[in-house]
């Protein structure tokens, strides 16, 4: 057993993440963003505040918001923070897709949160391995969802398209191509895409292109040489897409205490 952690800690793998924290502040009233992404917010202290689109005010111990929630205000003094966040692209995401619609905010329910707050409490406690976060990571998602039940198989050109997204740099991709591919009218491939994953195709293609951003931080490479090796047009697109995805700029992200790859 060690000391409480005093300050920020974040596990990345895989396009998942794991944070600690004590406090946490997010104004976002001039430039909300939007996730692709379902995100856990467990507190083991005390609650913490989220102002929903409607201006609703909720005060918390646990939620769970969904794809494409309008993130704005989040307010959490000694809350003891954990953070747990699944990118559209993972199993984990699917899997949690039974607890959580797009565009949906809910509280964890007192079964949940008395499960989750078990498992979240004591790690403040402890020193923390990448291995350690990760069945911290599975133990907490686990306990929300059942991992035997299947999730609704994609369209099959759906599918090819995310392949293509994944194989290529984002300045090789554009909507007129990737329609060409799967023999679909560009409006089509829009409009499947989004009834299949809630969310816009370029939407999709800027997030998934700065999780490939991440392991090239992680290098130790300067921003302009991450944005030109992950295909973005120059700097500013790279740094529009690091804040549509993240809520903050790229050196806010190489500035975080404690990031362990």
């Amino acid at each position: 057993m060690v000391n409480k952690i005093t300050r920020p800690r974040i596990y990345i793998w895989d396009r998942c993440f794991l944070k600690q924290d004590l406090s946490l502040v997010l104004e976002r009233n001039e430039s909300p963003y939007r996730r692709l992404s379902i995100t856990i917010i467990i507190s083991t202290g005390k609650p913490f505040v989220v102002k929903r689109e409607n201006n609703e005010i909720l005060t918390l111990q646990g939620a769970i918001l969904g794809p494409n929630v309008e993130r704005t205000n989040i307010y959490a003094e000694d809350s003891d923070l954990t953070i747990i966040d699944a990118f559209i692209t993972t199993t984990t995401y699917r899997d949690l897709m039974q607890c959580i619609g797009p565009n949906d905010t809910r509280a964890l329910k007192c079964d949940e949160l008395a499960k989750t707050q078990e498992l979240c409490r004591q790690s403040f406690f402890k020193e923390l391995s990448i291995d350690d976060a990760f069945t911290l990571f599975n133990a907490v998602i686990y306990s929300l969802c059942d991992q035997d039940i299947s999730t609704p198989a994609l369209d099959s050109r759906i599918r090819n398209i995310i392949d293509i997204v994944e194989q290529s740099r984002a300045d090789e991709l554009s909507i007129s191509s990737l329609a060409e591919k799967v023999t679909l009218s560009e409006s089509r491939l829009r409009s499947l895409f989004k009834r299949d994953m809630h969310c816009t195709l370029s939407q999709y293609i800027r997030s998934v292109s700065f999780w490939k951003s991440i392991p090239l931080l992680a290098q130790g490479m300067n921003f302009t040489e991450v944005a030109h090796e992950s295909g973005f047009h120059d700097l500013a697109h790279y740094s529009r897409t690091v804040s549509e995805v993240m809520g903050v700029p790229p050196s806010n992200i190489r500035k975080q205490l404690d990031i362990f790859f």
